[in-house]
């Protein structure tokens, strides 16, 4: 039963990196520009209250944000198009509120988002075509907006393609009962859909990673997925399990990490991997999308990365017969894979739930996307250091690391840039 408006003092909260909560209150006045300043939060939820004036732009600038939910309120304007730069955004509710003039373009680039609501809002024009909006698999809304057009699977009017008389004629004798028909087929879907929102609303004693639910994928869907763990299906391999590309049912494309349990360290590296994994989300990190494990099987389902590991770009002509070096990738590229993989490590000793180090940096374990981002992947050597672990949890108390990536003394960083100007200038 909160009351009043939102303090500009918010921005003091620049460390928070979790989750902003204030919903179900009764909060005026309008939302300050200064929640910008909370850029390391992974969900912002202040729905339900009282709420007006305009969805601040600077909101593009929070870039960790997962979730965000402003529904229930009274914001006016248009839909900032600085949102579409949220590329980490997985859920997106500005339902039940004043909202006008068209759905920004630049949310077609949102390729995380899974769940994404502008019901019942003033919104006008056509629906982007493009990016996820193409996906069908997405949950999306647009009900409640008598301006929107679109295709017929969101429950629109479709656009107007000419302004011929026979159009004019056919859009005015449209059956009386049809409209009927459909205004109650929009108010029972609304209803429906208000029930299960509230269902899905982030409750204020559970946090975001008990809402974030992976997906269930049983080990006859990954066997298929994969051709039966074939050889031509496999992207690497090392001492502790092997790494397969999958095709779900779905269409989606994975990397499928398969653990030897011969010996008891392949186990170990499995449950090494979930506890860091479980703790930890970021842009630079590699994406778990879950796990599948029994009596005689332990596998990890990742997001794939088309563009391999840095090892296979760095060093592309090991396999070649000629005797001559050519380097892979330009110093530009190699430096921006250079500050990801940095920006990675910064997060898991100084911004992550827990402080993890992940002991074996190398080429082979930093994995380049579609884009050439750079994502850190294999934790099954990391330490987590925390208050709730002890000292430290970890799968082996041995030596860690991969013999000529193991740099006592010297900087992470220094090394990365040794190795950068060694490959850029083809230094033997």
């Amino acid at each position: 039963m909160l009351t009043g408006s939102i303090p500009r003092e918010i921005a003091k909260l620049s460390n928070l990196q979790f989750y902003l909560n204030l919903s179900w209150n009764l909060l005026d006045g309008s939302l300050p520009m200064e929640i910008s300043k909370i850029a390391m939060a992974q969900a912002i939820d202040i729905s339900s209250n009282h709420l007006t004036g305009l969805i601040p732009p600077t909101l593009g600038s929070c870039h960790e944000l997962q979730t965000l939910n402003l529904s229930r309120n009274a914001f006016q304007g248009s839909i900032p198009d600085s949102l579409g730069t949220l590329l980490s955004l997985v859920n997106l509710d500005l339902s039940f509120n004043s909202l006008s003039g068209p759905i920004p373009v630049t949310l077609q680039k949102l390729k995380m988002l899974q769940c994404l609501n502008l019901s019942f809002n003033n919104l006008t024009g056509e629906i982007p075509k493009e990016g996820f909006f193409a996906n069908q698999t997405i949950i999306m809304s647009f009900i409640g907006n008598p301006g929107l057009c679109g295709p017929k699977v969101f429950m629109l009017p479709a656009c107007p393609t000419s302004r011929s008389h026979f159009a004019v004629v056919k859009k005015i004798l449209f059956p009386m009962g049809g409209a009927i028909v459909f205004i109650l087929c929009c108010l029972l879907l609304g209803f429906l859909w208000r029930r299960n929102i509230h269902v899905q609303n982030f409750d204020s004693s559970e946090s975001i990673f008990q809402k974030l639910e992976h997906k269930r994928i049983s080990f006859q869907e990954l066997h298929i997925a994969t051709n039966g763990f074939s050889r031509s299906n496999l992207l690497g391999s090392s001492s502790f399990g092997s790494v397969y590309k999958g095709i779900l049912s779905d269409g989606t494309i994975v990397a499928v990490k398969v653990f030897q349990l011969q010996n008891d360290q392949g186990e170990k590296s499995f449950k090494a991997e979930c506890s860091v994994l479980q703790k930890i989300r970021h842009r630079n990190l590699v994406r778990i999308i879950t796990s599948c494990s029994n009596l005689h099987f332990k596998g990890l389902v990742f997001q794939f990365m088309s563009n391999g590991s840095l090892e296979k770009h760095l060093y592309h002509d090991r396999n070649d017969n000629n005797d001559e070096e050519v380097c892979g990738l330009g110093l530009k590229t190699l430096l921006n894979i250079a500050i990801d993989v940095a920006h990675a490590i910064e997060y898991l000793h100084h911004y992550s739930h827990v402080q993890v180090v992940h002991c074996d940096i190398k080429p082979s374990n930093v994995l380049l996307d579609e884009d050439m981002i750079g994502h850190v992947a294999d934790f099954g050597l990391a330490r987590l250091i925390g208050a709730d672990f002890g000292d430290s949890l970890t799968s082996t108390l041995t030596l860690k690391g991969s013999m000529g990536y193991i740099a006592p003394g010297m900087d992470f960083f220094k090394l990365v840039l040794i190795v950068i100007f060694r490959q850029q200038f083809c230094i033997h």
